[in-house]
């Protein structure tokens, strides 16, 4: 399947799917006495829309696959729930380990739980801080990345990272600003009301209470740890920190029924009157999440563009340049993750060091070193000679934003060094 379909149709309706027979279905496994919580299908499906703002498909899935989890809970430890839970583990952890450890934490304390329930908090508190720091520690290995020292500055700093607010500069909107300080008050919000809408659970059923509790201290432990001391090589400021905030952002979701509980004892919220004062909520959780990316906060002084239609066309120019032929791609951040999109996960090709992906992958291959090494040293005929040698190809393309070469300085001493220059767009 294409990336672009994997991205566009199959995890949005994934989610559609999700939110339609399990949330409906969630208002029986969760419901106490009279409480209903069909409403909790109305408000997640904000995260469909949601599916479509960001090219991270493998996140996305286990984002969808999380929420499956957490209409299924109270029953995902009895049969034939429990195979199904076993499938979506099985699934998630192979998907991305960033939330598949928690699905994993949450589906095992589940289990524990029938014999030992007041084991399943820790039991899930551990599982989620010990498989997720072991597989960023197992890749920082790989990739040869930094452990950091462990002193009151990376305290502070993971602590600003999670829960300072972001900004922006001065000459924003008013409701820019704004909006920039809910996407970071909100979740804090919605934990705090879905924990005491999960408070009055029978006694029978304290252990769901239990274990969400430390699942999602776990996961909030785990992303101070990545905040304030895993670094990644060939990543720019802005982009560290993003795996722990997207572990962040990713807690609200167990609460959603806790929520919901508290929403479905006003009787003035039923029916029509329900609806109305949840779309509200959708909308603006939407919106929050699409200012998410990039983000800048008060550790970082920059921020950068998203994905756009000129990084597209970059792609299918280089494609119809390349005619079919191996090549290497030195490109920007934007232009490879549009290279993801286009032309898949799957292409390879074969350098001096094994296969690689033939474009520049902050996160993956040496290639995007070399790119910044073009911008910062005045030589760059030494690099490149390296890239060929490297990669065994005849064709090696660079991009160069305008943006970033504004006076045109090194775009001029490589057209001079290249065979052929090519522009699209203004940038």
């Amino acid at each position: 399947i294409h990336v672009e379909w994997f991205d566009q149709a199959f995890v949005p309706l994934l989610g559609a799917f999700v939110i339609l027979v399990f949330g409906m279905r969630a208002r029986r496994w969760w419901s106490s006495d009279s409480i209903s919580l069909a409403a909790s299908s109305l408000f997640a499906v904000w995260l469909v829309p949601f599916l479509h703002l960001t090219f991270t498909v493998p996140h996305n899935s286990t984002y969808v696959l999380l929420l499956a989890v957490v209409f299924l809970f109270p029953v995902i430890n009895r049969w034939p729930f429990a195979w199904i839970g076993g499938w979506i583990v099985c699934f998630a952890l192979l998907i991305h380990p960033l939330l598949g450890v928690p699905i994993v934490a949450l589906f095992s304390s589940a289990l524990i739980a029938r014999r030992w329930p007041r084991l399943s908090a820790p039991v899930a508190f551990i599982l989620v801080v010990g498989g997720i720091l072991s597989a960023f520690f197992f890749y920082v290995q790989r990739v040869q990345g930094m452990v950091l020292s462990i002193d009151i500055v990376h305290v502070k700093a993971a602590f600003h990272i999670l829960f300072g607010f972001p900004f922006v500069s001065s000459s924003a909107p008013w409701w820019m600003i704004l909006a920039y300080r809910m996407l970071h008050v909100w979740p804090l919000v919605f934990i705090f009301l879905g924990y005491f809408g999960l408070r009055n659970l029978k006694p029978e059923e304290r252990w769901i209470r239990r274990t969400i509790l430390g699942t999602a201290f776990g996961m909030m432990t785990a992303a101070f740890i990545l905040a304030g001391w895993i670094r990644l090589p060939n990543i720019m400021s802005n982009e560290q920190y993003e795996f722990a905030l997207r572990l962040r952002y990713a807690i609200p979701v167990l609460f959603i029924p806790g929520v919901m509980r508290i929403l479905a004892r006003f009787s003035f919220l039923h029916g029509i009157k329900k609806g109305i004062f949840i779309i509200p909520l959708v909308v603006l959780a939407l919106g929050m999440w699409y200012g998410s990316y990039p983000q800048q906060n008060r550790l970082v002084k920059m921020h950068a563009p998203g994905l756009g239609r000129s990084d597209m066309e970059m792609v299918r120019l280089i494609e119809r340049t390349a005619d079919g032929k191996p090549y290497v791609a030195l490109t920007p951040q934007m232009v490879s993750a549009a290279a993801l999109r286009i032309i898949g996960f799957e292409r390879e090709l074969q350098t001096v060091a094994g296969p690689r992906y033939p474009y520049a992958i902050p996160t993956g291959g040496e290639l995007y070193g070399w790119y910044l090494q073009v911008w910062r040293m005045l030589e760059y005929r030494p690099v490149l000679q390296h890239v060929f040698a490297f990669s065994q190809t005849e064709h090696v393309f660079l991009v160069l934003p305008k943006a970033w070469d504004p006076n045109g300085i090194l775009d001029r001493a490589l057209s001079a060094y290249a065979s052929d220059r090519r522009a699209v767009s203004d940038r």
